[in-house]
């Protein structure tokens, strides 16, 4: 960014992560933000800090800490006063400055990606020619993304238009910087156009790095689990109506192991036909695809909130298993075997993990996971939370893997995906595998 020739530089602080429970506090590793500021100091960059609590970039529940409304159900979040309208705010603008500098607080390189979506692109022609206007007009420009990077883990969030959009792992944004900080096209075009109104700092320019490809890693299946459960008790029809009204936001529904279908929030899906007899087990496993990033949905609860119907009976006596994914989910996942009961079916919700060795002679780079044929789920290396990935609808197909993830021999590497649907396992062969690659893919073919 320095090199960009950019002046100052604008954060986020992201409020569930540094209060991930009230009281306790976290500033270190990732989120050591005296570091940072220090960095940009040294530099000689001026900092923005907007310091929220609200942030919204598409994170979860805009950086927001989930634990509001667990120690307050009735809360209002992003609420607002009707009387507050656009005339009023500028209004109250105009009290307090008269007049003032003309500013672009979030100008758009690029734009977000939705799941099943294609990834947005912008072209490095248009965004030139708005940002040369702006500055011949003397205004002041945040680029909103410089550089997008990655939502590990499940800090991802959601958006809700006209229907319900998870946003994927990547936050790649079509920036100037890619989701693993290389200098793209669109960087050096935008350099050139700023260094033509301010002097740009000497030195190298940066280049992309190189990035680290690694053989196919074969993966084993552990075991499966199950979320929400209860056994039908009365006769019912053939076939009978399940409803989950209301589901937040995605869930399979299994009879006696069997899939019977999905529930899907963001497809509108509250009922599916299934065949079930008396005494049979029902089994809804509930995914969390990220909690609503903005506006005023922001309260967005996940599971099932409503009564759940088999026709016109309500079912009752749920069991409940929670399953907690943080950071300690793979010593998790350990633990669990001994309460989840097995299966060995491809598409039931399970565990796979491949471990591998990289020797001492291979210089450890980036990388990025693909996996080619699996379909749902989660990706831990090394007992950090990759992200979700869901390569069968894109845009994202691969996972970013920093360098500092991996291990040297003779330690071992492990790869864990936790699927939630389907895998390529059933067929034999070499296609229950996953791969480091050192070219990522985040403009996938999608349905739409």
């Amino acid at each position: 960014m320095k090199m960009a020739g950019l002046n100052a530089i604008q954060t986020y602080v992201e409020w569930n992560h540094h209060e991930p429970e009230p009281g306790v506090y976290n500033f270190d590793g990732d989120y050591n933000l005296p570091k940072f500021l220090k960095t940009a100091d040294d530099l000689g960059l001026v900092v923005i800090l907007r310091t929220g609590p609200f942030i919204d970039a598409e994170r979860d529940m805009g950086g927001l800490p989930y634990w509001l409304m667990r120690n307050n159900s009735n809360i209002k979040l992003r609420s607002y006063d009707p009387r507050a309208n656009v005339t009023y705010n500028f209004e109250m603008l105009r009290w307090t400055q008269a007049s003032g500098p003309l500013v672009n607080s979030e100008f758009y390189p690029g734009w977000l990606d939705h799941w099943g979506q294609p990834h947005a692109k912008v072209s490095s022609d248009s965004i030139v020619k708005t940002l040369t206007d702006m500055l011949e007009a003397n205004a002041s420009v945040n680029v909103y993304m410089f550089h997008g990077g990655t939502s590990f883990g499940f800090t991802a969030g959601s958006n809700l238009g006209s229907t319900f959009q998870a946003c994927p792992t990547s936050y790649d944004y079509d920036a100037p910087l890619n989701e693993a900080g290389d200098p793209t096209p669109k960087y050096y075009a935008m350099r050139e156009a700023i260094g033509k109104f301010f002097p740009l700092p000497t030195g190298v320019v940066p280049k992309p790095a190189p990035k680290m490809a690694l053989p196919p890693i074969t993966m084993k299946k552990p075991f499966g689990f199950v979320l929400y459960k209860a056994t039908v008790t009365f006769q019912t029809s053939d076939p009978a109506i399940l409803t989950v009204k209301g589901i937040a936001d995605r869930a399979h529904v299994y009879v006696n192991k069997v899939l019977q279908g999905i529930l899907s929030r963001e497809q509108k899906a509250e009922s599916i036909p299934i065949r079930v007899l008396k005494g049979q087990d029902i089994e809804i496993l509930v995914e969390n695809q990220g909690r609503i990033c903005s506006g005023y949905n922001i309260n967005d609860r996940k599971g099932i909130f409503q009564n759940v119907t088999l026709g016109s009976q309500v079912l009752v006596n749920w069991t409940m298993t929670p399953v907690l994914l943080d950071s300690n989910s793979v010593k998790k996942i350990e633990l669990w075997k001994q309460n989840i009961k097995k299966t060995d079916s491809v598409s039931a919700p399970s565990v796979y993990i491949g471990k591998f060795k990289i020797t001492n002679e291979t210089t450890l780079l980036d990388s990025f996971l693909r996996l080619d044929g699996w379909h749902k789920g989660v990706a831990f290396l090394n007992n950090f939370n990759l992200g979700r990935y869901w390569p069968i609808v894109g845009p994202q197909v691969t996972l970013y893997a920093p360098s500092n993830l991996f291990l040297r021999a003779p330690l071992m590497n492990q790869i864990t995906l936790l699927e939630l649907e389907d895998s390529p396992c059933g067929g034999g062969g070499d296609s229950c595998s996953v791969q480091f690659v050192d070219t990522p893919v985040v403009n996938g073919t999608t349905p739409l």
